[in-house]
C-alpha cells in the first residue's frame, strides 16, 4: 500500500473505517480522519526518508510496484489514479523501479502482460527487473513467463517464513532452465531476508531481527557476496505494528554498505543516485 490512508476510492474508505470501529482501534479511525482532513501526513509515505538515506549511502534501491487491478490478495492503490501514477514516475526520477506481478497474475499469463504494459506506459522505459507478490515462484514456468516480456532481473528467491539463503549462495547467477537445457537471459539475485518474516512469522522484536541480520552481513561480507533484503514503505513508517523497525532498516544499512559506497552516497546527496543506462532509457 503507497498510502495508508490516502487515494483510495470511497468504498475502502468506508469499509476500513467500519473495519477498525469493529476492532476497536479507535487511533487509527481518528488517524484515518486526520490524514483525509490534510492535518496529518499519511503514515505510509516514507519515500522521502527513504530517498534521503538511500542517498546518503550510495545505494541503488530498486522500488517495486504493484499495478494489478484490486481483488483477493491484491489490495494495492488503482495503478490508474494520478498520484499512483505521479508517485511511480517520481521514483524511477532518482531508482530503479521494477515490476511486482499481482498474485492473481502468477497463472494468468495475459493478465501479467497487461501489467507489463501498463508499467511501461506509466515510465515510457522498458520494465526490466521483477518480484513477485507474496514470492509466487513457480520453477520454471514463473521465469520463463517472466523472460518472454523482457525481465531480465528477479527478486523472488527468498524464503518466506525464514531468513536465509533459498539458492544456497548470496552471487546472482543466470538461470538455468532444464526445459530447454540451456542458460537463459534471466539473472536471479537471491534474497536473504524479508521485513514481514521477521515480524509476521517469526514474531521477533526489532532488537532481535537486528541481531539475526547482523549475522546475515557477516555470512555475506565473508564470501564477497550481494546481500539483498526486502523492505515496505509501511515498514519503515514507525506506525501500526512497525515502531522500531526503521531503526533495524538503518542498522542495516550502516553496516552493510562499503565506505566507498558511503563516500559516493555523500558527494552525491540530494541527488539522483541511479542513471538509467541507454537501453533502459529507450
Amino acid at each position: 500500500n503507497s498510502w495508508a490512508f490516502l487515494h483510495k476510492d470511497l468504498i475502502r474508505t468506508g469499509w476500513g473505517t467500519y473495519r477498525d470501529i469493529r476492532l476497536g482501534k479507535w487511533d487509527l479511525v481518528k488517524d484515518r480522519i486526520k490524514v483525509l482532513l490534510r492535518r496529518k501526513a499519511d503514515p505510509y509515505y516514507t519515500y522521502s526518508y527513504l530517498r534521503e538515506l538511500h542517498a546518503r549511502y550510495g545505494l541503488r534501491a530498486i522500488h517495486f510496484f504493484l499495478v494489478g487491478n484490486y481483488g483477493g490478495f491484491d489490495t494495492a492503490h488503482s495503478p490508474y489514479s494520478k498520484p499512483f501514477q505521479s508517485l511511480v514516475k517520481e521514483t524511477a526520477d532518482f531508482f530503479p523501479v521494477g515490476m511486482h506481478p499481482s498474485f492473481a497474475s502468477h497463472t494468468d499469463e495475459q493478465l501479467f502482460e497487461n501489467e507489463h504494459t501498463l508499467l511501461e506506459g506509466i515510465l515510457h522505459r522498458h520494465v526490466v527487473r521483477s518480484r513477485q507478490h507474496y514470492l509466487q515462484l513457480r520453477l520454471p514456468s514463473t521465469y520463463q513467463q517472466l523472460m518472454t516480456k523482457g525481465i531480465r532481473e528477479d527478486y523472488t528467491m527468498l524464503y518466506p517464513m525464514e531468513p536465509g539463503f533459498r539458492a544456497s549462495t548470496a552471487i546472482p547467477f543466470m538461470f538455468y532452465d532444464l526445459d530447454l537445457e540451456q542458460v537463459s537471459s534471466l539473472e536471479v539475485h537471491p534474497c536473504a531476508a524479508m521485513d514481514g518474516t521477521f515480524r509476521h512469522y517469526l514474531k521477533l522484536t526489532p532488537a532481535e531481527a537486528n541481531e539475526r541480520l547482523g549475522k546475515l552481513v557477516e555470512e555475506v561480507q565473508a564470501v564477497n557476496g550481494q546481500l539483498v533484503t526486502v523492505w515496505h514503505n509501511d515498514s519503515v513508517s514507525e506506525y501500526d505494528g512497525w515502531k522500531g523497525w526503521r531503526w533495524v532498516y538503518e542498522s542495516l544499512i550502516e553496516r552493510a554498505t562499503p565506505e566507498e559506497n558511503r563516500r559516493r552516497g555523500q558527494y552525491h546527496a540530494g541527488l539522483p543516485v541511479y542513471l538509467m543506462s541507454g537501453e533502459e532509457a529507450e
